[in-house]
């Protein structure tokens, strides 16, 4: 209790002759004017600190800014890389031995969503091992070899083309070692499937025709995509044009092709309308009026329009009854005008036979 005492005392006692001090020292500062300036030199000596501080920690955010922006243009130069379009495909290693294989959603310090066989599911992140990611080709191209055969009955053959005659094509397997070669049928073969391209230039593209169309709808199938904003019915029917043109060109030039790789991806804009097609190709001074479509060198992008749609269709009609002046439907609903009712079945599926006829030859 003592003891408590004498440092109670000791310490009120430190306290007021601080106080006082202090007290002295500022009526000091202000007649004693020698400590003024020893306390401005100091003040001033201080400050210089200060600001050396300051400007190393400064010096230091620029140069760490620098060495982000480097680092993270590196990254950018890697050939899977995206803004646009992340890698978020993972393989999680779970601690029982298990392995879930899927498109990330969403992670969280507790758990990771993820997309599996078409559903969403949640797993606690302490049950996780490791993570494996994986690049956007490795999730959309699940083959050895960047050009494949599809046969008609859907079968894919991974092995490399090394030879193609008129009849056939000759495929090569390297496996365990060994090597096999097979010759496949020409017309066995759908079409040829080829891998697709993640350069930065290709990702440099996308982006920009992503501003430049932003009502239309991307469609990436291998090597080539497609921006359009058509049905998706319709765009099924231009996913399988393009690979038969493609399939056509790749055999008929193999030699020229062969042991070569693509610099980009393929990008393709076929507007559903005529009249779109034809304001965009006058901005690329481009006479719309005698091409089904053109490539343009700058873009590296081919232009297209779809020629089935309803507008060329109407327009198609109008030149083929273009001698009445009217269309089928026009001359049907006149007819009927004049006729009973009870012919009007009759009539309308005379209409339809002509119709038919028409969509035939247009």
């Amino acid at each position: 209790m003592k003891k408590i005492t004498i440092f109670t005392s000791t310490a009120l006692l430190l306290a007021s002759l601080i106080t006082t001090g202090y007290i002295v020292f500022k009526a000091q500062l202000r007649t004693n004017l020698a400590l003024n300036t020893k306390v401005a030199i100091i003040s001033e000596k201080i400050e210089k600190i200060q600001f050396n501080i300051s400007d190393i920690y400064n010096n230091f955010m620029q140069k760490y800014k620098k060495m982000r922006r480097s680092i993270l243009g590196e990254i950018t130069k890697n050939p899977w890389y995206s803004p646009e379009k992340p890698v978020q495909q993972i393989v999680i290693h779970l601690k029982h031995g298990g392995m879930i294989a899927g498109k990330l959603l969403k992670k969280s310090r507790d758990k990771y969503i993820v997309e599996w066989k078409g559903e969403k599911i949640a797993i606690d992140a302490a049950r996780v091992k490791r993570i494996e990611r994986k690049t956007q080709k490795a999730v959309e191209w699940p083959y050895k070899n960047d050009v494949v055969v599809k046969r008609t009955n859907g079968i894919i053959l991974d092995a490399k083309i090394v030879d193609v005659k008129k009849d056939s094509v000759t495929l090569l397997y390297l496996e365990g070692g060994g090597s096999l070669e097979l010759d496949v049928n020409r017309s066995d073969i759908e079409c040829l499937l080829f891998a697709p391209v993640y350069t930065r230039e290709s990702q440099e593209l996308e982006t920009q025709l992503k501003r430049q169309f932003p009502k239309m709808e991307f469609y990436t199938e291998g090597n080539f995509t497609i921006i359009t904003d058509s049905y998706s019915r319709t765009v099924s029917s231009y996913k399988r044009a393009i690979k038969n043109v493609y399939t056509n060109i790749y055999l008929k030039f193999f030699k020229l092709f062969n042991g070569r790789k693509p610099k980009r991806q393929n990008f393709v804009v076929v507007f559903d309308d005529f009249v779109d097609f034809a304001e965009y190709a006058i901005t690329d001074g481009v006479p719309f009026w005698a091409v089904l479509g053109y490539f343009s060198p700058t873009d590296n992008v081919l232009y297209l329009f779809n020629a089935f749609g309803k507008r060329i269709e109407k327009m198609v009609f109008d030149v083929i009854v273009g001698k009445t002046g009217k269309t089928v439907d026009e001359i049907a609903d006149e007819i009927k005008k004049r006729v009973d009712e009870r012919y009007h079945m009759t009539i309308e599926g005379r209409v339809e036979t002509v119709k038919d006829k028409y969509q035939a030859a247009y």
